[in-house]
Order: C-alpha cells, then structure tokens, then sequence
C-alpha cells in the first residue's frame, strides 16, 4: 500500500515539522505507519484529542495507544481535551459539529504556538463517499466534491488528506498485513446519527447492487471539483462586485439575473458564505466556509428574487442572516431579532485574578506588574493600563451601556463608545457584545480596540494592570 507521499507532499513540506491528528484509530495509524516512511521522527507531532463523549475506559485505551505509538517511533505527543457536549449544548449544533469545529479550533492554535503549518488527516475513500451522500440528502450541491486532498485553512495552515484514495477495506487490509493494533471508536456503531446511518446501513447496500461503487463516487468527486472549479473562476467578476457595509452586504441584482442559470446559482452559493464571513466575523471562518445548511431550496428562492423587479422579500435563512432585493439589489444582512443582546457584568478588587465570561466564551487574565519591558504594547487581546498607586483598585467588565464614553488613546476630548465603533466600522449586534473594561468607573480600554488615552503607560508610571483575554480553549482572540 504505498501512497507515495514523498512525491505528493514532500515539496510542500520539506523538513519542516508537521502535525499528525491521531485518534488511535485505524485511519491515523495506518497514515503514520505511511509517514514514517518518508519522514524523520523530528517532523512528526502526534496530537491526540480526547472528546470526553466515551466512557473513562475507552478514553484511556485511546490515549495509551498513542503514547505506544509515539514511543515506539520516538515522536513527540500533544494531548488535549475538548469539552465537547458542553460546546454542542452552549452552541446548540450537534456533537459531531462541535467536535469538528474544536478540533481545528485547537489545531490552528496549537500550530502557532509549534511552528507548524501542516496537519496530516486520516479521512479515506469511504469518507469521502459518506460525506458526499450527505450532502445529497441535504440538497447541498456544493459538498457534491467531497473532501479535499488538500485544503487551505486560516493562519496559513494546511490540511493534507493523503489516504482519500484508499478505502477503508484497504486500510484494514494493511494494518492486518503489518500486525498494527489500533482502537475502535464505539461511537462509530451508533446508527442514530445520519453519518453512521449510512456508513452502516446505505453503503452496504449500495455495496451490493454495484461493488465497484466507491470507484464510480471517485470519479464522480473528481469530475464535479473540476467542474466546481471552473465555475468559481467564473464567478470571480460577481463576486468582485459585491459592496461591503458594516452591517449588510448587496450586490446588484442585474449583475445576477443576466447569467446563466447555473452560474448564476454558483455565484450565491459563494456569495453567502462571504457574507456571511463579513456579518459575523468572530464565527470560526472555516464553517463559515462551508454552505452546507444552504439547500438548493434556499438558491431557488433567492433566485425567484432576481426574476421580479420592485422590492421583493425577505427570505430568512439559516445562520441568522435574511436575503431580501431593495432598489434593484440584493441585500444580505443579519436577522437582528436573532442576535442575543448580551448583558453582563463583573467586578474583581484583588489582583492576580481571572473573569470568566461565559456568555462569551472568553477568559480575562488580571494581574498588577510593577516591572515592565520599555516596548510594551498593547494588542487585540491584551492591554497594558497604567495604575494610580494612590488609589484602590477596582475593575469593572461589562457589556456596553447608553452613554459610555472615553477618550481614544491619543486625543484630549471624550466619545461616545458607540459613536467610536460606529466610525470603526464595527457592526450594530457586534458593538453590544463587546466587554468593556473600566478601572474606578473610568473606562479604560474596549477589547479589541484602543487603550483610553489616560490609561497610556508612562516613564513615570509605577504600576501596569495586564489583561489578556483568551478563548476557553485556551487560544488567544
């Protein structure tokens, strides 16, 4: 079974050390039985997830396994925990969703943090198959390709899929071969979930009215990504046209309506991840990515639009975003009605301490430094605030109120916090989320932006307070 990965990966990779996310399954042990061919054991991370929605003993075999194998071929293990059901419960999306979106959550931080800018996957053949007859039962033309070998993702990391050509058959076959043990995940026999559902009951099935059925998905996949490909080459010119505002995104109808059918539906189904990328741009922008709620039911509507001058709508959609045309265009925008108004609100006297937002998912590390590098500097995600030693400390977090104001780092007058975001081009539901922190009621810095001017850290500055806001996973904003 040799994949040849030299010639696949090697120009991308080089010597440069990459990721293996390894489950322990068979898929992961057989990619790295396969890797270790090419590649020295320096360049090989394993890193290993426990999702903590398998009992404790199930947990552990996973997790000794991996340390057997990073053992036996001297490779480096990083493990990690995902709080799963609790993020699937939080978000309200499935758990197989939430472990997704939290693995690569992880994967790219973790990436940053080691240097690495590649991640090996152990998706085959029957993946590819089973994700592509779930996208057909859910109308969702543009997960017709299945999965790719190759995938660019957020902060310059790529994803490499090596074994989609083989199937899972061959995989055993091979680990049989050698005498590999690996784990068998008992969440994979669950039939209550669509996926398994079709592993177990539609894919035997079609096995045995036509055997050479992954072969003839294979070619199929291959076909429509080049075909994919081709329209979204010509799709590029509408999606150049797209006006961008703060809180919605329109393009002119008559740019549409004059197309072709099909391109004209290929367009909006890259038109609406763009937007929605734009409207909410905190969302994981790998998901955002990916339409695969958009049906062709939902294409259909918005294109019925097209064929009626006048206003005409609006259309809700799933992700909270409504379509509607207005004056000869069509306009994307959120659902505000949807989006929560966050009211929140604590306080802390004592220093080093911490603030958990749960409504945000975010965690705010507080502590008093009285030594300090000359260059300091403030970021997204961590200010560096100047203390009135004469005075007790007290800080404040809270959502935004009517009236706020402070006075921008750099100027002498005072402004309004929403006048300030609004020129920042800051969305209306996304300036209601924003924490802002005050020290003895004067704030002193909007998370994400600028430091208040008389918070401006000084020669003859004695004290700093740090804060550093995180993610709960752990990566920072």
């Amino acid at each position: 079974m040799a994949l040849h990965l030299a010639s696949l990966f090697e120009e991308r990779i080089g010597q440069q050390p990459f990721f293996l996310a390894f489950s322990s399954g068979p898929d992961s042990v057989c990619l790295l039985q396969q890797l270790m061919r090419v590649y020295s054991a320096e360049q090989v991370i394993l890193v290993h997830f426990n999702h903590q929605l398998q009992s404790k003993s199930e947990q552990q075999r996973a997790l000794s396994l991996a340390k057997f194998y990073s053992d036996h071929y001297a490779l480096r293990l990083i493990t990690r925990r995902l709080p799963v059901q609790v993020y699937a419960n939080r978000k309200g999306v499935s758990v197989e969703l939430a472990a997704r979106h939290l693995r690569y959550r992880l994967l790219s931080h973790l990436a940053r943090l080691n240097g690495v800018s590649a991640v090996f996957l152990g998706h085959h053949l029957d993946d590819a198959c089973e994700t592509m007859i779930m996208n057909l039962i859910r109308g969702s033309g543009s997960g017709m390709k299945g999965l790719l070998s190759q995938r660019e993702m957020a902060h310059g990391l790529t994803l490499f899929r090596p074994l989609l050509s083989c199937s899972k058959a061959d995989i055993l076959a091979e680990l049989d071969r050698l005498d590999m043990g690996y784990w068998q995940d008992p969440s994979n026999l669950v039939t209550d979930v669509t996926r398994n559902q079709i592993r177990h009951q539609v894919m035997p099935r079609l096995a045995e009215i036509q055997p050479s059925y992954l072969s003839a998905m294979q070619r199929f996949m291959g076909t429509y990504a080049k075909i994919s490909m081709y329209m979204d080459q010509q799709s590029q010119v509408l999606l150049d046209c797209i006006q961008y505002d703060p809180d919605f995104v329109a393009i002119d109808s008559s740019l549409l309506s004059q197309e072709p059918e099909a391109l004209r539906g290929h367009a909006i189904c890259l038109i609406l991840p763009l937007a929605l990328s734009h409207l909410f741009p905190h969302q994981d922008k790998r998901f955002i990515r990916e339409p695969l709620n958009f049906s062709f039911q939902h294409i259909s509507q918005i294109e019925k639009f097209l064929c009626h001058e006048g206003d005409f709508g609006p259309l809700d959609l799933p992700h909270q975003i409504r379509v509607s045309q207005k004056k000869g265009r069509l306009i994307i925008q959120r659902r505000e009605s949807l989006v929560p108004s966050l009211t929140f609100s604590y306080s802390r006297s004592t220093f080093p301490s911490c603030i958990q937002l749960d409504e945000l998912g975010l965690i705010c590390e507080l502590s008093v430094l009285t030594e300090w590098p000359q260059d300091l500097l403030s970021t997204e995600s961590q200010a560096f605030l100047a203390l009135d030693c004469s005075a007790p400390l007290m800080l404040e977090c809270r959502s935004w109120q009517p009236g706020d104001r402070f006075i921008p780092f750099g100027m002498t007058g005072s402004k309004k916090v929403s006048r300030y975001l609004m020129d920042r081009q800051v969305a209306g539901h996304e300036r209601r989320r924003i924490p802002l922190f005050f020290v003895n009621n004067d704030l002193a810095w909007i998370l994400g932006q600028q430091i208040s001017e008389p918070f401006r850290v000084k020669a003859t500055t004695r004290w700093v307070l740090r804060i550093q806001v995180q993610n709960q996973i752990g990566d920072c904003l």
